[in-house]
């Protein structure tokens, strides 16, 4: 009996340091795992925005310039812009100090970048191009009107008409077309040699990275309205314009916030060469105060471009959260080779 009880006693005590060990096991499991987490949510996030920003500003360029400072764009009955200010990229702050919100617009067609030219300024319902397109319905095509009236149109095509050798070539615009429903705000002059250019986007992406305050969650929200989470737990979220001198040089001399740099224009659009996108995400696992009373799991605040980040939700607490930074310079090449020059 006594070695039974001897045998139980010393059964309890290796189970319950056992239990201790699998209690210990599973709250490191759980930090690695929030850890780990937190870091494919990063670069998941990172990910998508170094493709947008490579892509931004694609088929908006013709004859060194930018064709659109203003813009006419629709989905489907609802009119999104109505000859409004247009950039294909855009920063702003609109809420709180550590978010900014990144506005990116591309075409999806890889020859988006080449134009041609119209007889005459499309009325918005066709337009009659002076060299072959390839554009077939439904491809999104973008009307650039003359440097007098400097406002771009963006169209579904529903009917392509081939030239003749009396005719050019015509692209209709039905309205069937989920692009289509806006009226264009210029008609076409008396002059019809006083064309626009055309660019075959394919699709046309706006894409809107910005982080919902509320749930710390970073979205990209596109054309369409559709949102997609693709980071939660951020603390922060910053993005910065690398811009050159003066318009026209090829160097990169400075990085500006948007809200300093303001609204790119024609004027100084050319200046951009690149973009610089910061994101501090936290891990949801609180981890344990230490001995002595103090958590240790953070010894410092996050730095973002060299700027010391507070975490809204934990100003007391922070050093018991761990943080990831994550930065990404992506250069503009679109944006770099389409606005080498004015346009004429």
């Amino acid at each position: 009996m006594v070695e039974s009880l001897v045998g139980i006693a010393v059964g309890l005590l290796v189970a319950l340091a056992a239990a201790g060990t699998v209690q210990v096991f599973t709250a490191s499991q759980r930090q690695g795992m929030a850890v780990g987490g937190s870091a494919m949510n990063a670069a998941t996030a990172m990910s998508m925005i170094k493709h947008d920003v490579g892509a931004a500003g694609l088929g908006f360029f013709g004859d060194g310039a930018p064709m659109c400072p203003r813009m006419n764009l629709s989905s489907g009955a609802v009119a999104l812009r109505n000859a409004s200010a247009f950039s294909p990229v855009v920063v702003t702050r609109p809420g709180g100090t550590n978010y900014d919100t990144l506005e990116l617009a591309f075409g999806t067609q890889v020859a988006a970048g080449a134009t041609v030219y119209t007889e005459g300024l499309s009325d918005g319902t066709s337009a009659y191009i002076k060299t072959y397109l390839p554009a077939s319905a439904p491809d999104v095509v973008l009307l650039a009107a003359s440097a007098a009236v400097p406002v771009c149109t963006v169209r579904n095509v529903t009917q392509v008409v081939p030239s003749t050798p009396t005719t050019p070539q015509q692209l209709v615009f039905g309205s069937t077309g989920l692009h289509n429903s806006t009226a264009v705000t210029f008609s076409t002059p008396p002059n019809t040699e006083d064309g626009g250019q055309v660019a075959l986007l394919g699709n046309l992406a706006i894409n809107t990275y910005a982080v919902d305050a509320s749930t710390r969650t970073l979205r990209r929200t596109g054309l369409n309205g559709t949102s997609t989470t693709l980071a939660s737990d951020v603390v922060a979220f910053r993005v910065q314009y690398g811009v050159s001198a003066t318009p026209g040089d090829p160097t990169l001399a400075d990085w500006i916030n948007g809200s300093d740099f303001g609204l790119p224009t024609i004027a100084n659009l050319s200046q951009v060469r690149a973009m610089r996108i910061g994101l501090v995400t936290r891990s949801p696992q609180r981890e344990k105060v230490g001995t002595d009373g103090n958590c240790a799991a953070s010894t410092r605040l996050p730095r973002v471009f060299d700027e010391e980040i507070s975490d809204p939700d934990h100003a007391t607490d922070w050093a018991c959260y761990r943080y990831r930074v994550a930065t990404a310079v992506v250069p503009m090449r679109n944006i770099a080779l389409g606005a080498t020059g004015v346009k004429p």
